[in-house]
């Protein structure tokens, strides 16, 4: 191996070219043979002995039905795997740690998988990683190279932890591919129309529900990747929303959810749209810009919860007196009649009337009831 520290340097670079992509893995492990006088190179992930890798990757030089051969049998005989696990992370190991010249030769991995491809020794290291079962990275050698050295098992051994830390990044980010790939394979299963956003708020991705919605343009919106409201109360209500939601953590007391009621310029019922905290995973390695942060449910009449009281004070910032008179007009109730029930003067609830009105952004108690009866109605 080139000792130098430049040489080092620029092996651990190529190492790296693999944490984010996968391409190179074949390259960083034949350059790592290269530098230590060998054929080739696997890199492999064994959660019990006697089975096929989870994970394998390998140099470019290995023959192809060499490798079929050993992930469909050989792995499951293979000598070195049941001694991996009895050694710490960090460790490295080599063919006369477990078998002498004599048992290699009679050993069916030896003579029957590596001896037809030229292969005969090996040294390995054992990765540390924060998984079941053991990650190794495994160095092949022909007959003529012979057995490993001291000097490149510690060279070997000088690799690991910038192995352990590329393979390590390269499992978390394909994992969380892996998630957001399912993630959007889902929204575009559901049904019910639904956006969502990231970190800043901003639309990165919406089901055909969503988009047909979005594209009709009757009083929502996407501008410049923000979900716009055309009602101005609305839209400040959402702006609000999305920013509170976005600082407040998610937990089991406060699941981060709140609701803003949308008006459609068509005359057409209003969406409410139902906002979530949503979180993909506790770590990412994608750019926030990416990540779902919220999601929203856009409804319409016939496709939601009843309407309530609490649904209202959340829509409109509305007190309980104030929402509970708003309910109690959409049953039909008079003011007069409220009044009586409530125990006070009819000036009071007049007052309380003029304060929702005007949180609602509405001129009469007709609009109320124009606004709201679509959904007190669709669910009654």
């Amino acid at each position: 191996m080139n000792t130098s520290k430049r040489g080092f340097s620029d092996l651990v670079e190529v190492i790296y070219s693999a944490a984010v992509d996968g391409t190179r893995w074949p390259l960083v492990l034949s350059t790592i043979a290269d530098s230590l006088g060998a054929v080739d190179a696997t890199l492999e992930i064994h959660e019990t002995a006697g089975q096929a890798p989870g994970f394998f990757q390998c140099g470019g030089r290995l023959p192809v039905d060499g490798i079929d051969a050993y992930l469909n049998h050989y792995a499951a005989v293979c000598p070195r795997i049941p001694h991996i696990f009895h050694l710490p992370r960090g460790a490295t190991i080599c063919d006369h740690d477990i078998l002498d010249e004599r048992q290699i030769d009679r050993d069916e991995f030896y003579a029957d998988f590596l001896a037809p491809d030229g292969l005969r020794y090996f040294l390995g290291g054992i990765l540390d990683l924060p998984i079941r079962g053991h990650a190794g990275i495994y160095v092949h050698r022909s007959p003529r190279q012979g057995h490993a050295d001291h000097k490149a098992l510690a060279s070997l051994g000088r690799l690991l932890p910038h192995l352990s830390r590329v393979l390590d990044l390269y499992l978390r980010l394909g994992e969380q591919i892996g998630q957001r790939r399912s993630f959007l394979e889902l929204l575009s299963l559901l049904p019910q129309a639904t956006v969502a956003l990231n970190a800043r708020g901003e639309v990165i991705a919406a089901n055909d529900a969503a988009s047909r919605v979005l594209r009709d343009q009757d009083g929502l919106q996407c501008r410049n990747k923000q979900l716009k409201p055309e009602d101005r109360q609305s839209a400040k209500r959402l702006t609000t929303t999305i920013r509170t939601l976005l600082k407040s953590p998610v937990t089991i007391t406060a699941p981060g959810q709140d609701l803003v009621l949308v008006r459609r310029p068509s005359g057409h019922p209003p969406y409410l749209l139902v906002v979530h905290r949503f979180a993909m995973g506790r770590t990412s390695l994608f750019d926030p810009a990416d990540i779902p942060a919220l999601l929203v449910f856009i409804q319409a009449p016939g496709a939601t919860s009843p309407l309530s009281s609490a649904v209202l004070m959340q829509c409109f910032s509305l007190t309980p007196r104030e929402a509970d008179l708003a309910m109690a007009l959409l049953k039909g109730e008079t003011i007069q009649a409220h009044a009586r029930t409530r125990g006070v003067r009819v000036s009071t609830v007049r007052s309380q009337l003029k304060a929702l009105l005007r949180k609602m952004d509405l001129h009469s108690q007709m609009d109320l009831v124009r606004l709201l009866s679509p959904y007190y109605l669709a669910d009654s």
